[in-house]
């Protein structure tokens, strides 16, 4: 998942919570391939 899509491990253990989850980082709001829902913080 990391290399595809451009995440860091870190991002990758959160998505894999698979919880919904807010953030400042535009590049892993953008980030699909996975069902988590991510919410960008403006």
């Amino acid at each position: 998942m990391g290399t595809q899509n451009n995440i860091t491990a870190y991002d990758a253990a959160y998505i894999a919570l698979d919880a919904p989850l807010t953030t400042t980082d535009r590049r892993l709001a953008r980030s699909s391939h996975h069902r988590a829902a991510i919410e960008l913080f403006k």
